[in-house]
């Protein structure tokens, strides 16, 4: 390497060290602010949220609400593919996340305006905390470095880690100016050690549990009459995109678990499939309109649906889900009961060490010929021979019994309540 290359390379290092340390700053005085303001008042906490198939923070914002320290409130806004949407689409998508949110008795307020758009200065909203679900392309004015200059930011993922990708899930432009970062387990904070340099990045790890895990996880709940839940994932291409791994069985599996659901009516199904599924089906011209609309509409004939986040209820009424969904192998896991966990010949995704030990516990299926045998196992014959195991497994890796809102609460109200 050049003498010039190695130059610009350092200034490149400079420049990083000295934002991550005026953002460090910024943060302390954060903190020394809010701390003034809760000793005569509440702590007003936004929680920015997208999509509500993400929203995964209900414990935290409930414990908070009961707290008497805390004033929470949802922040509806629009980032990724939603940004591109008109006007209209997105009034749509918005008054629908209202409704969710009205049902569920919390608090929100739009964050971006239309006719003409605007993404609204979160400072509008006075926060002190603003909890960011997503590292996917926040837009300024709602980005972590901006909110920086007025409040703390903290993260807590919409998805529980299961893949171990250091750069996805700890070196994107939003983790950088970060201030706190809830996570899973300590497997977590090993993992991204060697990416968490205060010199890169300025927040700080803080292992909580997750919170979508809240109010699931525990003493198994499986009855005879519970749900089988179908998880379809949507990543259903045959070579990596960009930081994702495709782990998606359903253009093999799809049509003969739905096949199989018709055939076996004693059976209470439930689809669940990932959000983005049909997107991803039609705009890569994996499958037409039609055919999509009819699957989806034979599930709806079939049994439950549930196309957003409130499945945690859902989850407490199964007995099974049949998945190839990562990311429900720790939040379905959770539960204690079995899952049938679809996997590609191709594909290896790197799983951290805690669900690397799961794996085992679970159902492990490579073939239509060996799901239909598990199905007849579990699903039929109700046989759950590694139950036992699984739950054992789930205490080890700290996904079973755990309480992340009170944690997240706690440890905000140590650092923030002196």
């Amino acid at each position: 390497m050049s003498i010039i290359a190695n130059l610009k390379r350092f200034r490149s290092r400079l420049r990083r060290a000295g934002r991550t340390i005026a953002v460090r700053r910024r943060y302390w005085l954060s903190v020394q602010r809010i701390r003034a303001k809760a000793a005569n008042g509440k702590i007003r906490v936004l929680f920015l949220n997208s999509e509500t198939s993400k929203w995964k923070c209900q414990s935290v914002y409930r414990k908070m609400e009961e707290s008497g320290l805390f004033e929470p409130i949802v922040g509806i806004t629009a980032l990724g593919e939603q940004s591109s949407c008109t006007d209209s689409q997105l009034d749509n998508v918005f008054a629908k996340s209202e409704l969710f949110f009205d049902a569920l008795g919390d608090r929100h307020v739009r964050t971006v305006d239309l006719h003409p758009r605007r993404y609204k200065d979160l400072v509008e909203f006075a926060p002190d905390v603003v909890f960011f679900p997503e590292p996917w392309a926040t837009l300024p004015p709602q980005t972590t470095e901006h909110v920086s200059q007025f409040a703390l930011t903290c993260y807590v993922p919409y998805f529980v880690f299961v893949q171990s990708n250091p750069e996805k899930h700890c070196n994107l432009e939003m983790h950088r100016t970060l201030s706190r970062y809830f996570v899973l387990n300590e497997d977590i904070t090993k993992a991204y050690a060697k990416k968490h340099s205060w010199l890169r990045q300025s927040f700080d790890f803080v292992i909580t549990g997750h919170p979508a895990l809240d109010g699931i996880s525990g003493p198994d709940l499986a009855n005879g009459n519970g749900y089988v839940i179908y998880a379809p994932h949507h990543s259903v291409w045959t070579e990596p995109k960009g930081l994702s791994t495709p782990i998606s069985t359903f253009l093999s599996t799809g049509d003969v678990v739905l096949d199989y659901a018709k055939n076996h009516p004693e059976i209470k199904w439930a689809f669940k499939p990932h959000p983005r599924l049909r997107k991803t089906l039609a705009d890569d011209h994996f499958w037409p309109k039609e055919r999509i609309d009819a699957y989806y509409q034979n599930w709806e004939t079939l049994g439950m649906v549930c196309y957003d986040g409130s499945y945690p209820g859902l989850f407490k009424q199964s007995r099974a889900m049949i998945t190839d969904c990562d990311s429900f192998l720790a939040e379905y896991g959770a539960t204690g009961k079995p899952i049938i966990h679809l996997m590609r010949k191709d594909m290896r995704p790197h799983y951290h060490p805690y669900i690397a030990d799961l794996l085992e516990c679970y159902y492990q299926v490579f073939s239509v010929e060996d799901m239909l045998g598990t199905f007849e196992q579990v699903l039929e014959q109700r046989n759950d021979p590694k139950k036992d195991v699984r739950i054992a497994a789930l205490r080890k890796a700290g996904l079973y019994g755990v309480d992340a809102a009170q944690n997240i609460v706690d440890y905000l109200r140590k650092l923030l309540k002196r």
